[in-house]
């Protein structure tokens, strides 16, 4: 995803039987992004919110789970 000024929210869908138990995110050619918040936003979703004061690089997220049974 590519970064813009401001807030940026990427989101990745936790799969269906699993529990979140934790998260990378990866920034890349924008060092003025930072990781604002991370976490399950209740609609099924990994949510990261990056912060940026430039525009530029991209932005990925991945969510760690396992198995709810």
């Amino acid at each position: 995803m590519p970064i813009q000024v401001g807030t940026n929210i990427v989101s990745v869908a936790i799969p269906v039987g699993t529990v979140p138990v934790g998260s990378a995110e990866i920034t890349q050619g924008n060092d003025s992004a930072l990781i604002a918040s991370f976490g399950p936003d209740g609609a099924g979703n990994w949510v990261d919110r990056i912060q940026a004061s430039t525009a530029g690089g991209t932005a990925q997220a991945i969510v760690f789970v396992i198995d709810a049974a």
